[in-house]
């Protein structure tokens, strides 16, 4: 069955993993967790599968112990009801005992006789009830010191599961530890990326409003000489645009408004495609050409492609960081509750003295080491 393993890489129908968040969140039980698609299923607890196998093998372990404690329970109720069996058949051994002595020690009669005979055959019985008694006592004690064995046994197997989930968690605390830290190394990365962008767009941007510049002081010269062709009034409406325009995307290329940079960024191109075909209208209606250089026009150009490239590359590194950072905030959580986790397995472990005889009776691992058997304390 595909995805049936709580905690494994999530595969679509055609057995290739998810990488998409838009897809996993369509699939069927899984979680979109640390930029991967996994199977859900253990979101509240254990969430790899080493962990889950790891938590699950402890608490089989556990419910074993369990039932073996309760077990040795039943067994310590029923040794004391053995021991005080017995006390109560030697308690009656030593009545009869005396009762016999006294007989004996009276005048010797038919009746003295017969209620001796009768004692005899009494005591008799009674000693057999003790000797039962005794034995069945040494028989649950017996048992009893094995299901210890076993008892003490399944502890310390308890005690290693415990340490191998620890050792896991610790695993995954660490691997988490160092994901944040290749997360913080990308954020820091791009926006280190986008600060160079800025910079090199800056350097764009000036050379723009020289190259601008340029062309207002121009078209001064020829208004300055009388040119009031509608051809000139056209350029200098369209130059005054670029200017304009230049100045709004410097303002929100400071700002990072990447909407903004994107729009005038193309607002920019058909300015300065329609600048290129204004000159050439112009230089077609008067025979003269305006002395804008063509390295000026062709500088124009290369800087728009290289402001757009600018413009993606940094819209890229943002997109980039911002994933980066909701990763590390999803990664930072996933570290936090498998921490928590691991500080309930310590606890768990340096808690973990339970005495195995009369365990439900003494309540302490100091009381259980007084009595001839001892406890299965372990230390974590």
């Amino acid at each position: 069955q595909r995805n049936g393993v709580p905690g494994l890489r999530a595969v679509n129908e055609f057995g290739q993993q998810i990488v998409y968040k838009e897809s996993c969140e369509a699939e069927n039980d899984t979680v979109f967790r640390n930029g991967h698609c996994i199977v859900g299923g253990e979101e509240d607890g254990a969430q790899t599968p080493a962990e889950i196998a790891a938590l699950n093998a402890k608490n089989k372990t556990r419910h074993e112990l369990d039932t073996l404690l309760e077990r040795d329970h039943q067994l310590a109720d029923k040794l004391e009801k053995a021991k005080r069996h017995l006390a109560d058949n030697r308690d009656e051994v030593r009545i009869f005992t005396k009762r016999l002595e006294h007989q004996k020690n009276k005048h010797p009669s038919e009746e003295v006789k017969k209620e001796v005979q009768s004692l005899e055959k009494q005591l008799a019985q009674k000693s057999e009830a003790e000797s039962q008694a005794l034995e069945k006592e040494k028989s649950i004690e017996t048992e009893l010191e094995r299901a210890q064995d076993e008892t003490r046994a399944k502890k310390a197997e308890l005690h290693a599961k415990l340490k191998e989930l620890k050792a896991v968690q610790q695993t995954e605390v660490d691997q988490e530890e160092r994901d944040l830290g290749s997360l913080n190394k990308v954020q820091e990365g791009n926006k280190g990326r986008q600060n160079k962008d800025d910079d090199k767009m800056a350097i764009v941007e000036n050379e723009r409003q020289n190259i601008v510049g340029r062309y207002e002081d121009r078209l001064e010269y020829q208004h300055s000489i009388g040119d009031d062709s509608e051809d000139l009034e056209k350029l200098h409406e369209t130059v005054a645009a670029l200017r304009h325009n230049v100045t709004l995307l410097r303002q929100s290329v400071e700002q990072h408004d990447h909407s903004k940079m994107a729009e005038l960024h193309t607002k920019q191109i058909e300015l300065a495609q329609r600048l290129a075909a204004l000159r050439d209208a112009y230089s077609r209606g008067t025979g003269d050409q305006l002395p804008v250089s063509s390295d000026d026009l062709n500088a124009l150009e290369l800087e728009n492609k290289e402001l757009g490239k600018l413009l993606n590359d940094e819209s890229s590194a943002g997109m980039a960081e911002r994933n980066a950072l909701l990763q590390a905030a999803e990664v930072q959580s996933t570290k936090n509750n498998t921490a928590m986790r691991m500080n309930q397995t310590e606890t768990e472990l340096k808690g973990q003295c339970v005495p195995v005889y009369l365990s439900l009776i003494s309540g302490s691992c100091a009381d259980t080491k007084s009595r001839r058997h001892h406890s299965s304390c372990l230390s974590a």
